[in-house]
């Protein structure tokens, strides 16, 4: 993954960009694991709009999961500043502003199968774009909606149903993908010479969970290899690359669980957070592309039946 250093605004204020790397710095100084969640059963563990119900996909779930750790926020729902004016509804003083990724858009002649010209919509560039959580707005009625709004939010499925569900899926991309992943050893890792997963035995995890996200997260690295989405992998441990592609499978991990509904629950060593520190405080324009990354590598594993041309466009 190779990223560009972006210049500096003219008016030399912090960009949303490195508003959102400077909070995630902070965080991890502190030691805390940016995208450690336990699936939460309230509002379905979805982080969705209150006033159009429109769950937010894509990069979106780890950075909005990211600001509800940081700020202690108890509802994964939210909403944008004209939304919220519209609705009668008020910002409350003082409130920061959360970002999330949202794609430019842009359209392109092309010739169907008539041979017709026709326009077509392409993703372009994504920008961030801010939205505030329900505990930043005020209004007369939002308990009310509130309310209403989790009622009316899909519950998540039985653990044992989920669980199958992750097998399920981890098979296919296997197969799919002629992967082979090996149960043996005391560690969890990735070899991109050998292309082989290796995990402890299924009996050694505290819980499914366990299993569950950290095997995605070694497979989020093997979405990287060279007859796939083509990473940067080989980078060794204390190299930038390398801390590079631990933040992508963590991500995508991260991704994963959301999906499936499942706790987040990888455990990473401090160092490696530390190294992430340096990435991101070297160039913070290093998270959106790691995002990006690793919503590619998601959609790469939980969705082989669909053209893996689109899985590597950017998508919201």
């Amino acid at each position: 993954m190779t990223t560009k250093n972006r210049s500096k605004s003219k008016s030399n204020k912090p960009t949303p960009e490195e508003k959102l790397v400077a909070e995630l710095i902070t965080l991890m100084e502190s030691g805390k694991q940016p995208w450690r969640k336990e699936w939460d059963c309230t509002n379905g563990g979805n982080q969705q709009n209150i006033l159009s119900h429109h769950i937010y996909t894509g990069q979106n779930p780890a950075l909005l999961s990211f600001y509800q750790i940081a700020r202690g926020y108890p509802l994964p729902l939210w909403a944008g500043g004209g939304q919220i004016k519209s609705k009668g509804w008020r910002i409350r003083k003082g409130s920061k502003a959360c970002y999330i990724c949202v794609p430019s858009m842009y359209q392109v002649d092309v010739e169907n199968t008539f041979g017709e010209k026709v326009k077509e919509s392409r993703i372009g560039s994504f920008y961030f774009s801010p939205i505030f959580n329900v505990k930043d707005i005020e209004g007369d009625d939002k308990n009310e909606v509130i309310a209403r709004h989790q009622g009316e939010a899909e519950q998540p499925r039985p653990e044992p149903e989920r669980m199958e569900k992750c097998e399920k899926l981890f098979a296919a991309y296997h197969r799919q993908e002629r992967l082979e992943t090996q149960w043996s050893g005391e560690k969890a890792c990735y070899s991109p010479s050998l292309d082989l997963v290796t995990m402890p035995e299924r009996k050694k995890f505290h819980s499914a969970h366990a299993l569950y996200s950290t095997w995605a997260h070694e497979l989020a690295h093997s979405t990287g290899h060279e007859k796939r989405l083509k990473r940067p992998m080989s980078g060794m441990y204390g190299l930038t690359s390398y801390a590079e592609e631990e933040l992508v499978a963590e991500l995508a991990a991260f991704l994963i669980s959301h999906e499936l509904q499942i706790n987040s629950d990888t455990k990473n060593h401090a160092n490696y957070l530390q190294s992430w520190i340096k990435c991101l405080r070297r160039d913070p324009s290093i998270l959106k592309e790691s995002l990006r990354e690793a919503n590619r590598a998601k959609n790469f594993i939980l969705h082989p039946k669909e053209d893996k041309t689109k899985s590597q466009t950017k998508s919201n």
